[in-house]
């Protein structure tokens, strides 16, 4: 390693552990310029010839994409996708089998990638990404380390979302299906929240499409148990996660549509007392507002059938559900 490779590496590494540092406190847009500093570096360095600066160097172009995805994809996902695509060029110059992080480095490149282009309408370039990190990951994952498994199961969430984005809401249910039991076992909370909150939303959309609601009492069950894990997880490991918001939209929606006697209760045990997300008042008046459009529905319901004293009675007691419902979530 002859004195200028040295120095760069070492100037290099100093700006990514800053850059990791941002990430910490979430200040994305100083970790991207650090990142950014290091990517430029490394740049410089042989490579194309060594194996150690081809791993840098995408290293520190993969977390500026990553950086810039956290700070909100949508801005600028261009600048991201173009981050990645460098990382990835890196890594063909890297033996993927010395190294199970250097493969799982790569799986993470592609995942992003293929996130990236499906947010930009690019769907078949989205698949085409998503079917190589996965490939990549059955040829050199390795299913005994818990970053493997957490790839694997990003992969399924991120394509489950894709999925919905292009309208393959069947897809969509499959694959987050998948992700949130691959999740089970990668030691990361976070991402086991956001996987049932996409696999409720995949759920939610079952709504939408025909034939949709064929075996409707399996995958409802599924939701309550998507739902009900994530609670277990948020108050076990005292997560906060911003997905959680979203599992509740999508799983009062199911309950709305499909099961309106269950809908005030599971508000309560979220929105009140020491439920999850108690203190989100923005969510509470939201789901105020579900809670009135189960009303309205169920009224209308009982104007076609007033005649038929037995579903007056039934719908009544879910009224009543409801209104204790509406009465938590005032009431804080």
């Amino acid at each position: 390693m002859n004195e200028e490779f040295r120095k760069l590496k070492e100037d290099s590494l100093a700006l990514m552990a800053g850059g990791f540092s941002f990430l910490q406190s979430k200040n994305f847009r100083e970790a991207e310029h650090c990142f950014r500093e290091a990517a430029v570096m490394r740049d410089q360095m042989p490579w194309k010839e060594d194996a150690e600066a081809a791993w840098m160097r995408a290293a520190s172009w993969i977390n500026h994409g990553d950086a810039i995805m956290r700070d909100g994809v949508s801005s600028r996902p261009g600048d991201a996708l173009e981050s990645m695509k460098k990382g990835i060029e890196s890594l063909r110059y890297v033996d993927l089998g010395a190294n199970p992080a250097f493969p799982e480095q790569k799986a993470l490149a592609l995942i992003h990638q293929g996130t990236l282009h499906g947010e930009m309408d690019n769907f078949s370039g989205a698949q085409t990404a998503f079917s190589e990190a996965e490939l990549l990951l059955r040829e050199h994952g390795d299913t005994t380390r818990v970053e493997s498994r957490r790839l694997a199961g990003m992969l399924m969430v991120n394509r489950a979302r894709i999925h919905l984005k292009e309208g393959s809401i069947r897809n969509a249910v499959s694959d987050a299906r998948l992700g949130v039991g691959i999740l089970n076992s990668a030691n990361d909370p976070g991402a086991a929240v956001r996987a049932r909150a996409v696999f409720c939303e995949a759920l939610a959309e079952l709504l939408e499409i025909p034939d949709g609601l064929n075996g409707v009492e399996d995958w409802i069950a599924e939701a309550t148990d998507a739902v009900e894990e994530a609670m277990g997880i948020l108050r076990k490991t005292g997560t906060t996660e911003d997905a959680a918001a979203d599992l509740v939209r999508y799983g009062a929606r199911i309950y709305r549509v499909c099961q309106p006697a269950f809908l005030g209760e599971f508000l309560t045990e979220w929105l009140s007392g020491n439920g999850p997300l108690a203190a989100d008042e923005t969510l509470k008046k939201e789901m105020l507002g579900e809670l009135l459009l189960a009303k309205v529905e169920l009224e209308k319901n009982v104007l076609r059938r007033a005649h038929e004293t037995g579903y007056v009675q039934r719908q009544t007691e879910i009224l009543k559900k409801l209104q204790a419902g509406e009465a938590a979530l005032e009431k804080g």
